[in-house]
Protein backbone atom coordinates (compact mmCIF):
# COMPACT_ATOMS: atom_id res chain seq x y z
CA UNK A 1 0.00 0.00 0.00
CA UNK A 2 1.13 3.50 -0.76
CA UNK A 3 1.19 4.99 2.72
CA UNK A 4 1.47 8.54 1.39
CA UNK A 5 -1.76 8.73 -0.61
CA UNK A 6 -4.66 9.17 1.86
CA UNK A 7 -7.34 8.83 -0.82
CA UNK A 8 -6.01 5.49 -2.05
CA UNK A 9 -5.56 4.30 1.54
CA UNK A 10 -9.12 5.28 2.41
CA UNK A 11 -10.42 3.21 -0.51
CA UNK A 12 -8.18 0.26 0.39
CA UNK A 13 -9.33 0.34 4.01
CA UNK A 14 -12.97 0.52 2.97
CA UNK A 15 -12.45 -2.50 0.70
CA UNK A 16 -10.69 -4.38 3.51
CA UNK A 17 -13.50 -3.56 5.92
CA UNK A 18 -16.10 -4.78 3.41
CA UNK A 19 -14.17 -8.00 2.86
CA UNK A 20 -13.76 -8.66 6.56
CA UNK A 21 -17.44 -7.94 7.23
CA UNK A 22 -18.53 -10.88 5.06
CA UNK A 23 -15.86 -13.25 6.35
CA UNK A 24 -17.21 -13.80 9.83
CA UNK A 25 -18.97 -17.10 10.47
CA UNK A 26 -19.72 -18.26 14.01
CA UNK A 27 -17.29 -15.76 15.57
CA UNK A 28 -14.46 -16.97 13.30
CA UNK A 29 -13.28 -14.83 10.42
CA UNK A 30 -11.22 -16.76 7.88
CA UNK A 31 -10.48 -13.56 5.95
CA UNK A 32 -9.08 -11.86 9.07
CA UNK A 33 -6.92 -14.90 9.74
CA UNK A 34 -5.56 -14.92 6.19
CA UNK A 35 -4.94 -11.18 6.33
CA UNK A 36 -2.96 -11.62 9.55
CA UNK A 37 -0.95 -14.59 8.19
CA UNK A 38 -0.05 -12.56 5.10
CA UNK A 39 1.39 -9.77 7.27
CA UNK A 40 -1.52 -7.40 6.81
CA UNK A 41 -2.05 -6.82 10.51
CA UNK A 42 1.40 -5.28 10.91
CA UNK A 43 0.67 -2.95 7.98
CA UNK A 44 -2.66 -2.06 9.51
CA UNK A 45 -0.94 -1.40 12.84
CA UNK A 46 1.49 0.98 11.15
CA UNK A 47 -1.49 2.98 9.85
CA UNK A 48 -2.47 3.79 13.44
CA UNK A 49 0.35 6.36 13.34
CA UNK A 50 -0.64 7.81 9.95
CA UNK A 51 -0.61 11.60 9.75
CA UNK A 52 -4.13 11.61 8.27
CA UNK A 53 -6.55 11.27 11.19
CA UNK A 54 -9.26 9.63 9.07
CA UNK A 55 -6.84 6.89 8.02
CA UNK A 56 -5.62 6.22 11.54
CA UNK A 57 -9.16 6.16 12.92
CA UNK A 58 -10.39 3.76 10.22
CA UNK A 59 -7.39 1.46 10.83
CA UNK A 60 -8.17 1.45 14.57
CA UNK A 61 -11.82 0.73 13.91
CA UNK A 62 -10.94 -2.25 11.70
CA UNK A 63 -8.49 -3.58 14.27
CA UNK A 64 -10.98 -3.17 17.12
CA UNK A 65 -13.76 -4.85 15.14
CA UNK A 66 -12.01 -7.74 13.40
CA UNK A 67 -8.77 -8.46 15.26
CA UNK A 68 -7.93 -9.27 18.87
CA UNK A 69 -5.00 -7.15 19.90
CA UNK A 70 -4.11 -7.43 23.59
CA UNK A 71 -3.88 -4.21 25.52
CA UNK A 72 -0.52 -3.20 26.96
CA UNK A 73 -1.66 -4.38 30.39
CA UNK A 74 -2.82 -7.77 29.06
CA UNK A 75 0.45 -8.21 27.20
CA UNK A 76 2.48 -7.42 30.32
CA UNK A 77 0.44 -9.92 32.39
CA UNK A 78 0.94 -12.64 29.73
CA UNK A 79 4.67 -11.86 29.59
CA UNK A 80 4.97 -12.05 33.40
CA UNK A 81 3.09 -15.36 33.53
CA UNK A 82 5.36 -16.80 30.86
CA UNK A 83 8.49 -15.80 32.80
CA UNK A 84 7.10 -17.25 36.05
CA UNK A 85 6.57 -20.69 34.49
Amino acid sequence: MDLHNPEALAHALLALENLLSVGEIDKYNAYATEWDVAGGLSKLTSLLQHSNQTISERAKSIMDTYFYVPSKEEYQIEEKNTKDN
